[in-house]
């Protein structure tokens, strides 16, 4: 056998039983079982969204305006690349 073919009935395997997992232990119950693909994706749902405050800025209400983590660190980065480049990605255009 190929290691292409090893590979893939591992990981068709794997699969497979991680479905099976899932399906026998919310078809046993009528009460929420919670999965560990559940508590993992709970997990890094926390810790990737994460709420942080805009720098003071309050709504019409006076509450704290706020923005995910993730979405402020995208922008920095864009602002960090296009000047580190040379701004290539405006003068790429023409």
């Amino acid at each position: 056998m190929t290691t292409f073919r090893k590979t893939t009935q591992i990981w068709l395997i794997t699969l497979f039983s991680f479905f099976a997992f899932s399906t026998a232990a919310s078809a046993g119950d009528t009460a929420k079982v919670k999965t560990w693909d559940e508590e993992v994706s709970g997990f890094v749902n926390d810790v990737v969204f994460f709420e942080v405050p805009l720098f003071g800025i309050k709504d019409t209400k006076g509450t704290p305006m706020k923005a995910p983590f993730v979405l402020i660190l995208l922008a920095f980065s864009a602002v960090i690349l296009t000047v580190s480049f040379g701004f290539l990605n405006f003068r790429g255009i023409g």
